[in-house]
């Protein structure tokens, strides 16, 4: 499984590795978070979590290096 986040994705052996690297990257910014979205499409899983800021961090977990399937 990947995790794609802004113009980086990353593999993954299994969910909770996937999650772990999502919570570091949201905790490495150092500022409160919030989930603000989060859908399913195909085979693909959108997150966006929201900063105190206002800024937003998106990811994008799917199964395959190929996006455009779960469109």
């Amino acid at each position: 499984m990947y995790v794609t986040n802004k113009y980086k994705s990353e593999r993954f052996d299994t969910p909770k590795d996937a999650a772990d690297y999502i919570k570091r990257v949201l905790n490495s910014v150092g500022l409160k978070y919030e989930p603000i979205f989060a859908s399913i499409k195909g085979d693909m899983l959108i997150l966006i979590y929201q900063y105190s800021t206002l800024y937003f961090e998106t990811f994008i977990v799917h199964r395959t290096l190929n996006l455009q399937k779960g469109a």
